[in-house]
């Protein structure tokens, strides 16, 4: 059985002394959880989860950054977005790359901008970002106006998630997504899919419902899906479809 060494530093902010701070009761504070152990700073509050991965133990450390904080994460989101849209059923290529990699500045201008990271030894392990879309706003080239009940009101609109092939299944994606949905003020979150892609099987597990989709000029139809999120909407009067238990 692995002895993990008490982190020396706050991972997130680098600030505090953590064996310093032990003998004012500010400095780690360690609970073992099914996915890992999470941390704690008591000092700033800062929290990170370390897990035993292939061997010696990492620490992966989530980050969540609005728009005007993020951009020092653009470069290693478009790496990360390079090799994980090389695969099928996706196949992009540098042109794909580029566009992405092009519009990223200005997502971070839209409202409601936020990035989940999650950084493994000094790299990106995986990324999750999205912004508000305003009420009586849709998708473009959606193949149907959606519902009055979602148009009406302010969505969240996941853009990216996506996480390293060498570290999918360790409960890092839904890590990010739980992070970048919880607490946000909109009742809705939307999110466009492709339907041959296997995060499409899994966004169907996690309750997200399809309500139309779209067709974009530089790839396939994406399908279209919404979740209420927590103290917000309710599904079935956006789908016809019973909310998920």
């Amino acid at each position: 059985m692995a002895i993990r060494e008490p982190a020396r530093r706050c991972p997130r902010c680098g600030s505090h002394d953590l064996r310093e701070h032990a003998r004012a009761e500010a400095g780690e504070v360690c609970t073992i959880g099914q996915d890992g152990t999470l941390c704690k700073c008591r000092a700033c509050g800062h929290e990170w989860v370390s897990k035993m991965i292939g061997g010696p133990e990492s620490e992966v450390v989530y980050l969540t950054s609005p728009g005007n904080l993020a951009t020092s994460f653009f470069g290693p989101v478009a790496d990360l977005y390079k090799i994980v849209y090389a695969e099928p059923p996706y196949d992009e290529g540098p042109e794909q790359v580029a566009r992405f990699r092009d519009g990223l500045p200005g997502e971070a201008e839209r409202r409601g901008f936020t990035l989940v990271a999650a950084v493994e030894l000094g790299l990106l392990a995986g990324a999750a970002y999205g912004w508000t879309m305003p009420s009586g706003t849709w998708w473009q080239r959606a193949d149907r106006e959606p519902p009055a009940a979602l148009r009406d009101v302010e969505k969240f609109a996941v853009m990216e998630w996506i996480v390293h092939p060498d570290r999918r299944g360790q409960g890092i994606g839904a890590e990010l997504m739980h992070r970048l949905l919880a607490d946000r003020p909109e009742p809705y979150a939307t999110l466009a899919s492709d339907p041959r892609s296997t995060a499409r099987k899994i966004y169907a597990r996690s309750g997200w419902r399809q309500v139309g989709r779209s067709v974009l000029p530089w790839g396939p139809s994406m399908d279209l899906l919404v979740v209420p999120l927590s103290g917000g909407g309710t599904l079935s009067r956006v789908t016809g479809c019973r909310s998920p238990g």
